[in-house]
């Protein structure tokens, strides 16, 4: 029941990184800036930001059957709509689509985990669910690459998006709300929703998670969209050799999220301290790169990128910190 919601997050985790590869090719065909794929990679974060509150009412009302399917379904109509695009405004139509779908596909992983498990393994879950996150994000980089290299840009989208409806479907057909003997309780209606989010947002300690996670991955979101782009320009690298350099922080934190998540329950026993100090890591490892700009051997470049995604796996720690 959870694999198959997990499995539409991977791909929609797979999506934010994926511009990077096809950044050049889509400045080449459409005759953009670089600030141009900016804006359309940041258009599936304004699609999917907008629509999450929404989508969790909707989960809440309708399933995550239906609702992370119909997800699915936008997301990969989005994709095709991305590679059969002409212009621009195809293009960013598809992008904003893809973000739409996507927005439900993690709180539709974690609603199965908490109705179909028990409540002892929804921290553990909750971990693994992210993890999978990032191997999305791995499959954005080198196999990626490997893929638009075989199909060009838009066969490759097109690949992807066939996929996600493919796996959209199997949603559909197999997913359950919930367990047989478990019985559904009523949506909240919009006004409690609303007093809720009030509550939520007046909460003095609701906003230091809040603001930690949102600096934490808007660096690695950039970090992401431009380093393939970067490490071609920079370096000299092909496509392909770039994007699996690019590949460093992703396998790191296939590793740090999940043991950071293992040790702040079972070793550690506290959150905040280490988030700070692994936030604080995060942030020096900026400054060298910045500070260091193409001057660094290519190998401390991988190294340096391969140490970001090791502190990098203090991000699970947000959730349990909020």
């Amino acid at each position: 029941m959870w694999s198959l919601p997990a499995l539409l997050f991977l791909v929609a985790f797979f999506h934010r990184g994926a511009p990077s590869i096809i950044a050049k090719d889509l400045m080449q065909e459409f005759g953009v800036t670089g600030a141009v794929v900016g804006l359309l990679s940041a258009t599936y974060f304004y699609a999917y930001a907008g629509l999450m509150i929404p989508g969790g009412l909707l989960l809440d009302g309708l399933g995550v059957r239906r609702v992370v399917a119909a997800g699915g379904v936008v997301m990969g109509l989005g994709t095709l709509a991305m590679g059969a695009a002409g212009g621009e405004r195809l293009l960013f139509a598809g992008r904003f689509g893809v973000g739409l779908g996507a927005s439900v596909t993690f709180i539709g992983a974690l609603k199965v985990a908490a109705t179909w498990f028990p409540p002892s393994r929804f921290g553990f879950l909750s971990a693994v669910t992210a993890t999978v996150g990032v191997l999305g994000a791995l499959a954005s980089t080198a196999p990626l690459a490997l893929l638009v290299a075989l199909a060009g840009w838009r066969g490759a989208l097109w690949v992807v998006g066939g996929l996600t409806l493919a796996a959209a479907l199997l949603c559909w057909a197999v997913v359950r709300d919930r367990p047989d003997a478990a019985a559904g309780g009523a949506a909240p209606g919009l006004r409690p929703v609303l007093a809720g989010m009030l509550v939520v947002l007046g909460n003095r300690h609701t906003w230091p998670p809040f603001l930690a996670f949102f600096c934490l991955y808007a660096a690695a979101g950039n970090l992401f969209l431009w380093v393939v782009p970067y490490l071609r320009d920079v370096y000299g690298l092909s496509a392909g050799d770039a994007a699996l350099v690019a590949t460093a922080p992703s396998l790191a934190l296939l590793v740090s999220g999940p043991l950071t998540g293992w040790l702040s329950d079972r070793v550690w026993r506290r959150r905040k301290l280490p988030y700070a100090l692994l936030a604080a890591a995060y942030g020096a490892f900026w400054v060298v790169f910045a500070a260091t700009l193409g001057v660094l051997p290519l190998g401390a470049v991988y190294a340096l990128f391969f140490a970001m995604g090791l502190v990098g796996g203090g991000f699970v720690l947000t959730w349990p910190i909020g």
